[in-house]
């Protein structure tokens, strides 16, 4: 009896064949090409006077830490403004 488990190769990395350089370039040029495209990988960033107001001052703080931030992709460091639409 065979084992069919055994037969079957396994799969290969998608930059099979490439040195890791290699490999890395096409990877961070894919990355950079979606960003060209506009699908970013949107995160916040918030700045230092918000988050000390927003622990001193705690409740109402949070206001100053929300109004203190902007929106950035996180794959290429663009700041995404809001007001384009």
């Amino acid at each position: 009896m065979s084992n069919n488990l055994n037969e079957k190769s396994a799969p290969s990395p998608p930059y099979a064949g490439q040195d890791a350089a290699a490999a890395g370039n096409q990877y961070r040029a894919e990355i950079f090409a979606r960003c060209a495209r506009g699908e970013h990988q949107v995160g916040r960033k918030y700045g230092t006077f918000g988050v000390i107001m927003a622990l001193a001052c705690f409740p109402i703080g949070l206001i100053c830490l929300f109004t203190d931030s902007q929106k950035v992709c996180s794959q290429c460091g663009v700041t995404i403004d809001d007001s384009k639409k």
